[in-house]
């Protein structure tokens, strides 16, 4: 369950996941946190763009690593220190044709994974592949995108031990990030990717900030 944290601080191998609705995703909110975070004011914080994805800039001296991401009425913003950072989240639904997207956007061995479990469970796994696959390409930072990146790498299907079991968008073929799953709402999936170990996952309500 997510606790409240009126003045975050933050460790190395920690990584604080903020959850909120209504207006969390907005721009002002995303900044407001993060000055939290720096000890600066909030017009003093600079945020650019790396590979399409916003960090903190050069001129704020900074090791605080960021990432975001939004589902129907669902935000999180993920952040740690010294470390890439990816998250994804996505609210469940019914309709997508899941075989055929699975074969589209993902790699053989994903596609093979999802159309060998029973129909029932096949939404269930695309949306769970998804998330860890999104969360990777955000935090790997190869300056690859959707959907020509999602081809060149391969995650665990299953619901448990999330795992990058192939890559060819790091040297060696070899990951530096970990896969985690995130305990999310009903009705979401999400995960995480992040580099070197974790020691800790904290969940935060963005509502205890604001409320």
């Amino acid at each position: 369950m997510a606790d409240s944290c009126s003045s975050p601080s933050i460790a190395a191998g920690e990584v604080h996941v903020w959850f909120g609705s209504g207006g969390f995703g907005s721009k002002e909110a995303i900044r407001s946190l993060l000055a939290e975070y720096l000890g600066c004011v909030l017009r003093g914080l600079n945020i650019d763009r790396a590979a399409g994805r916003p960090v903190l800039g050069a001129a704020m001296g900074s090791n605080l690593s960021f990432n975001l991401s939004h589902s129907h009425d669902l935000g999180v913003l993920a952040v740690t220190r010294q470390a890439r950072i990816g998250v994804d989240i996505e609210h469940l639904r019914d309709g997508p044709r899941v075989d055929a997207l699975a074969r589209r956007f993902f790699a053989a061995s994903e596609a093979d994974a999802i159309a060998a479990l029973p129909k029932q469970e096949r939404m269930a796994a695309f949306f769970r592949t998804w998330v860890r696959k999104e969360a990777y390409l955000k935090a790997v930072d190869a300056g690859v995108g959707v959907p020509a990146g999602l081809r060149r790498f391969a995650v665990s299907v299953t619901p448990d031990h999330p795992v990058i079991e192939s890559t060819e968008l790091e040297p060696g073929g070899v990951s530096a990030l970990c896969l985690y799953d995130l305990d999310v709402p009903d009705g979401y999936v999400g995960a995480l990717a992040v580099e070197g170990t974790v020691h800790r996952i904290r969940y935060l309500d963005w509502s205890h900030v604001v409320g």
